[in-house]
């Protein structure tokens, strides 16, 4: 659920990584916020959790309608 919040909150993350951990190892997935100050903070998930979660994502990376409803469903949001 902290990933999908990660995608609702504001501001909006720019960029995302499938770091591996090894060569044939399945991909984790990195997203990356750019803060007012510059800073970027970053919140990554594991193989098996990046491929439970694609589906709440549309090609833009943009949280889908299902995972609103997800999270409003289980109060995050307001």
């Amino acid at each position: 659920m902290a990933f999908l919040r990660f995608h609702l909150e504001e501001p909006f993350p720019t960029k995302w990584q499938f770091p591996r951990r090894s060569t044939h190892a399945p991909a984790a997935m990195r997203a990356v916020k750019v803060m007012e100050n510059g800073r970027e903070v970053t919140l990554e998930i594991g193989p098996e959790s990046t491929k439970r979660l694609m589906p709440y994502f549309d090609a833009e990376m943009r949280l889908t309608d299902e995972a609103r409803a997800l999270l409003q469903a289980n109060e995050v949001v307001a």
